[in-house]
């Protein structure tokens, strides 16, 4: 379905050539759950976009349906877009819409017919557990609500095609660094794992980091160094209490 043939795209900056994505090829095929994963400025998102020619490419070819669309434009570009939905790193949420709002607006652009219009957006806010927040503004929702908000906004259309960044690229290693910070200070190193990263850290990443909950894993982050450190204070008053019996 999505085909990417040696493809490189090639940026020019203060007189040098900066080549953010190298000569990739591969296939994704109908129904296929795909990612790409690398570290910040590897060119995730600079390829991503070449699907729906947000970016052109430098070299190479993407072709989607068998049809290459490095060339498309006009009234072809835009029926290309319509089967493809994106979901942002940042939601990208209009502030001054409510969520029943921001999905209707796609629904507008790609021609809906008013009748039909409720319908979808009260199927799509079914489907992401959204319903009773179809007059919420997006200041109101919480980070988790937004990324639902996007999804819903993204399918709206009946997309063949949906991509996106769904998680911000730094998220998994700060906790990651953090955590192994905090438990790497104690001398209780296998006591730190089991009471902190065995248990706060699963669930900063299962039900913070996995369903986007910024303030679970904030959280959980907090107590996980507060137990750390409450652990090696108490370890230290013992051997201080040990050494004066000694």
């Amino acid at each position: 379905m999505i085909a990417f043939e040696n493809v490189s795209v090639k940026f020019r900056q203060n007189k040098k050539v900066v080549e953010a994505v190298n000569n990739v090829s591969f296939q994704i095929d109908y129904g296929d759950v795909f990612g790409i994963v690398g570290g910040s400025g590897a060119g995730k998102s600079t390829l991503l976009r070449t699907i729906n020619q947000l970016q052109t490419v430098s070299e190479g070819n993407v072709a989607v349906d068998g049809r290459t669309i490095n060339n498309l434009k006009g009234s072809d570009l835009k029926t290309l877009r319509q089967n493809i939905g994106m979901i942002f790193q940042h939601f990208n949420l209009a502030k001054n819409k409510t969520v029943y709002q921001n999905i209707e607006f796609v629904l507008k652009v790609a021609g809906w017919p008013k009748n039909k219009i409720k319908e979808r957006i009260t199927e799509l806010l079914e489907f992401v557990k959204l319903s009773d927040k179809a007059d919420t503004y997006p200041s109101k929702l919480s980070g988790g609500q937004k990324q639902r908000v996007s999804i819903a906004r993204a399918l709206a259309n009946n997309t063949k095609i949906l991509f996106g960044v769904l998680i911000p690229e730094a998220m998994p290693s700060i906790i990651k660094n953090i955590t192994v910070t905090a438990i790497s200070v104690l001398g209780f190193s296998a006591m730190a794992g089991l009471v902190g990263g065995g248990g706060l850290g699963d669930l900063a990443y299962r039900y913070g980091y996995q369903r986007f909950q910024t303030d679970i894993m904030v959280v959980c982050v907090f107590l996980l160094v507060l137990i750390v450190q409450i652990i090696q204070l108490t370890g230290d008053a013992i051997a201080v209490k040990f050494d004066k019996k000694h």
